[in-house]
């Protein structure tokens, strides 16, 4: 009742997020083109090259904020990247993603969702002039600059699916490698068996997704009256699914609360979703968090926490708001060892 509709709302249709077949489907197709195997393995040398960059900065710092300064910073380059838009313009991206995450969440403050909704105002302005000025001075080979080219969608689904890009691709992500840092650095056990076989990694960001997961719920509408597992569902009722704990669950996950990179079925998480409504960037969030989380700890063998991770307190979206730690000197040989605690 208190949202605008002519907002670029990402929990607002016409976002992909929240429709479903046709209107799902067309939007998914088109968006889809920036998340294809070719689109990732082009990103995927951008991303090498952003976290060298990052890490080349922290290296110049002895104490710093893995979150504002690291973790943030790669989604919100890449997610800049994919819409087209000017680097400078990173820091301003970072922030509305930090601002809208409260619209991903449930039982937010007032405070909080007016301080959203102005933002996507302000976004809603920013697009407007971007995709404007793309259509007359033609376009930049993006996914998204095509679409604008194109005409496939109106602006109004141009922008809110833009505006979830935004939303999704940069909370959720920091999130996961906020949430990697935080569980290797309490287990060294498990970043010893990283440090010994770095083939590893792939199947850590797997458990790093189970064992906490950076969305933790997500919902569903009954189409049709129905019955599951004996409870009784109208058309039309909303259903909460909890992801994180479906991510627990015992009769899955052998001791579930067990942070085990080892795990031999860790992929079969519910992180992502499932259906059709599945996370569309999954693929480049695995590739982001791998090499964000890999070359971290090669460059920082001492790393460490200086104060404790300070969780940022949403309810969907778990993650920290800052992780103070000392970085310790960079890699000097073959003989690094596992962070101090």
């Amino acid at each position: 009742r208190r949202t605008d509709p002519a907002l670029p709302n990402p929990v607002e249709a016409p976002s992909m997020l929240m429709v479903d077949p046709p209107d799902h489907t067309r939007f998914r197709r088109l968006v889809a083109r920036s998340f294809t195997p070719r689109s990732i393995g082009t990103l995927e040398n951008r991303i090498n090259a952003l976290t060298a960059e990052l890490l080349d900065d922290l290296q110049t710092r002895r104490d710093v904020d893995l979150i504002a300064d690291y973790a943030a910073q790669l989604p919100a380059a890449i997610i800049t990247e994919m819409l087209g838009l000017p680097a400078k313009d990173r820091p301003r991206i970072l922030g509305w993603g930090s601002t809208g995450a409260a619209l991903l969440d449930i039982g937010v403050t007032w405070p909080a969702f007016r301080a959203a909704v102005n933002d996507l105002r302000m976004i809603d302005d920013y697009l407007t002039g971007h995709f404007a000025r793309l259509r007359t001075e033609g376009g930049d080979g993006t996914p998204f600059s095509d679409m604008a080219l194109e005409g496939g969608l109106t602006d109004r689904e141009l922008k809110a699916n833009a505006t979830l890009l935004v939303g999704a691709g940069v909370d959720t992500t920091l999130n996961l490698i906020g949430n990697g840092i935080t569980a290797l650095l309490q287990h060294p056990d498990q970043l010893a068996l990283l440090r010994d076989d770095p083939t590893l990694w792939p199947s850590a960001i797997e458990e790093i997704l189970r064992f906490d997961s950076p969305v933790q719920i997500t919902s569903r509408k009954a189409l049709c009256d129905m019955d599951i597992v004996g409870t009784h569902l109208r058309e039309g009722e909303g259903v909460v699914l909890l992801l994180g704990g479906a991510n627990r669950d015992p009769r899955v996950f052998d001791y579930p609360d067990r942070f085990d990179i080892t795990r031999p079925n860790a992929r079969d998480h519910l992180a992502f979703a499932s259906g059709i409504h599945v996370c569309l960037g999954a693929a480049l969030a695995r590739n982001e968090g791998v090499t964000a989380l890999r070359e971290l700890f090669t460059r920082f063998p001492d790393l460490r926490f200086e104060a404790p991770p300070e969780p940022h307190g949403l309810v969907n979206l778990q993650g920290y708001r800052r992780l103070p730690v000392r970085l310790g000197p960079t890699f000097a040989g073959s003989d690094a060892h596992a962070p101090a605690m």
